[in-house]
C-alpha cells in the first residue's frame, strides 16, 4: 500500500523542465525553477544553454542574459520581475510567434465607484498594450578602487642586488587605471675597498597610469610612470664620513600579469626605470675611487598582491 502511494506521488510530481541554466559568478535573485517553467510554457524547450551573470546596482540587481549570439541586460529591484523579464527575452529568441500568442494583454481593473445617490456612468477600461522586453539601460561610468603590495629584486639601483618594496593605491575605470604609491630599495653594503664601503637606500614616490588588457581569465596591466625620491649613501671606514642624499628622478615602464577574477589576486611584474640623473658616489682617495654609479637602466622583478574593491 505504502509503495503504491509513493509510486503514485512520484508519477504525479511535475518534472523539472530540461533547461540548461549556467551562471557566470555567484547565482543571485533569479528563481531558476520558475525561469525554466516560464520559458518552456511560452516557447518550448530551448536548444541552447542560458547564460546569466548577476551584479548589484543602484536599482537593485542587474542581470546579463546570454542566449546564442544574443546578449541583453535587465535591471530591477524585484526578483520576480527580473525572472519574468529574463524568461520573456529567452522565449522571444526561441520562438517569437509562439511567445506572442501566449502573452495576452492585461486589463487594468478599475476600482468600483463608491455608492452614491445617483449612479455614475461606467467607463470601459482600455486594454494594456503587449509588454516589450526591457531595453538596455545606458552604461554608467564606474570606478573600482585597487591596492597593490609588492616585493621583488632590484638590479642597478644599488651597487649590489637588493630588495625592492612597493605599495600602490588607485582607481580603475574600464581599462584605464591610475595609481600613486611609494617604492623602496634596500640591499647589502657596497663591496669594501681599502676598508671603505657604503650603505645605499632608495625612497621614492610614484605616479602611474596603466592600460589593463584582458583576455579570458587573465589580465595584463601595462603602465607608464614617473618616480621622484632620494637615493641615500651612508659611507663607513672614513675618518670624516660624509653622508650623501642624491635626487632620484626616473621615468619607468611596468608590465604585470594576474588573474582577472577574484577580490584578491597574485600579480607577477617587471619594471624598467631610467634615472635621468646618473649620480656617482666616490671617495677622493684614489685607492678607493667610485663606490657606486647609477647605470642608464635599472630593473626590478617581483610578485605583488592586488586587491580589487567593488565597482
Amino acid at each position: 500500500m505504502i509503495l503504491g502511494l509513493l509510486a503514485l506521488a512520484l508519477h504525479g510530481a511535475p518534472a523539472q523542465p530540461p533547461v540548461d541554466i549556467r551562471w557566470e559568478g555567484p547565482a543571485a535573485c533569479i528563481d531558476e525553477v520558475e525561469l525554466a517553467r516560464q520559458v518552456v510554457e511560452l516557447a518550448g524547450e530551448p536548444t541552447q544553454p542560458i547564460g546569466l551573470e548577476a551584479s548589484s546596482s543602484a536599482a537593485g540587481w542587474t542581470i546579463d542574459v546570454t542566449y546564442g549570439d544574443t546578449v541583453r541586460t535587465v535591471e530591477a529591484e524585484d526578483c520576480g520581475v527580473l525572472t519574468e523579464a529574463v524568461a520573456l527575452i529567452i522565449a522571444v529568441r526561441i520562438d517569437a510567434v509562439r511567445t506572442a500568442t501566449k502573452v495576452e494583454p492585461e486589463v487594468e481593473d478599475e476600482p468600483e465607484p463608491p455608492p452614491k445617490p445617483e449612479p455614475l456612468p461606467v467607463v470601459a477600461p482600455e486594454p494594456v498594450g503587449e509588454p516589450e522586453p526591457p531595453s538596455r539601460s545606458p552604461a554608467r561610468p564606474e570606478l573600482q578602487p585597487t591596492v597593490v603590495l609588492g616585493v621583488g629584486g632590484s638590479l642597478g639601483t644599488l651597487p649590489r642586488a637588493g630588495v625592492s618594496l612597493r605599495a600602490d593605491a588607485g582607481v580603475r575605470r574600464r581599462a584605464l587605471e591610475v595609481d600613486v604609491g611609494v617604492a623602496v630599495a634596500l640591499g647589502p653594503r657596497s663591496t669594501p675597498r681599502e676598508g671603505v664601503d657604503a650603505a645605499f637606500r632608495l625612497f621614492a614616490g610614484l605616479a602611474q597610469a596603466c592600460w589593463v588588457l584582458e583576455s579570458g581569465s587573465v589580465q595584463a596591466p601595462l603602465c607608464g610612470r614617473a618616480e621622484v625620491g632620494v637615493l641615500q649613501a651612508r659611507p663607513r671606514g672614513l675618518e670624516r664620513p660624509n653622508d650623501q642624499d642624491a635626487l632620484w628622478l626616473a621615468p619607468a615602464l611596468r608590465a604585470g600579469l594576474a588573474p582577472s577574477r577574484g577580490r584578491f589576486a597574485p600579480e607577477g611584474f617587471v619594471e624598467v626605470a631610467s634615472p635621468i640623473l646618473r649620480h656617482r658616489f666616490e671617495v677622493a682617495d684614489p685607492s678607493v675611487g667610485v663606490l657606486h654609479r647609477l647605470p642608464p637602466v635599472v630593473v626590478r622583478l617581483g610578485i605583488a598582491l592586488r586587491w580589487r574593491g567593488p565597482a
